[in-house]
């Protein structure tokens, strides 16, 4: 039996056969006539739109090319100001670079400790029921549905030197509004989304929503700062 050596020269030469071969079988087995439900559909939709506006990415590797122009600035928040409520510590400092279709926010912090731990929504709109709900040491994530397939999506990441979150820019509109002495920034897309984002205390908010109004939203913030 004659033996085969196998080198780079060999499988660059026949791999792409096999591969052909492979999809063929596969695609030969598809039900082109398959029609999936709307809400699967919905969900494939909101899939693609997440992976091409990667709002929530925690690296620890900076690879990705820098715009032309390249903006640092330095946020330091939780100075000490009065708010509506209390004196806030500072508890950490935020780096923002700005890349063409992104920002980059690293996180640097005191060495303070907050006592507040998780500040999970007090209040969710009418119409919307918990799906899923998630908490880890550094990380906290609540996810609710309505009956229509809208979801609202709630997180909090408790800061550390090595947190990195990357937000899209490519939004159509951007709204600032200051809740409880808080600065949120609300980010509203044409189709209806709208991510919001905020600092408080020791922690990071996100707040995704796919179809509800800017008021209820910051309903849902308001019920998380204590």
């Amino acid at each position: 039996m004659q033996k085969i050596k196998v080198s780079d020269e060999w499988l660059y030469k026949y791999m792409p056969v096999v591969d052909e071969a492979i999809i063929g079988k596969i695609e030969s087995q598809i039900d082109h006539s398959h029609e999936f439900t709307k809400k699967l559909q919905k969900r494939m939709k909101r899939l693609v739109w997440s992976e091409a506006h990667p709002w929530m990415t925690t690296i620890t590797i900076f690879t990705k090319r820098v715009a032309v122009i390249f903006l640092c600035a330095i946020t330091i928040l939780f100075g000490t100001i009065m708010s509506v409520e209390a004196l806030r510590e500072k508890f950490f400092e935020t780096i923002k670079t700005f890349w063409e279709d992104s920002v980059q926010h690293k996180y640097f912090t005191s060495g303070m400790e907050s006592t507040k731990g998780v500040m999970e929504p007090l209040y969710i709109p009418e119409g919307y029921e918990l799906v899923e709900k998630k908490q880890e040491e550094l990380f906290a994530t609540i996810e609710y549905r309505n009956s229509k397939g809208d979801e609202i999506r709630w997180i909090q990441w408790k800061v550390t030197d090595s947190l990195t979150l990357i937000l899209d820019t490519e939004y159509d509109s951007k709204e600032e509004k200051a809740i409880a002495g808080v600065i949120i920034s609300f980010f509203i897309y044409d189709k209806g989304a709208i991510n919001a984002y905020w600092e408080y205390d020791q922690y990071v908010f996100q707040v995704f929503t796919d179809n509800l109004k800017l008021e209820e939203i910051c309903k849902i913030i308001e019920s998380t700062i204590k």
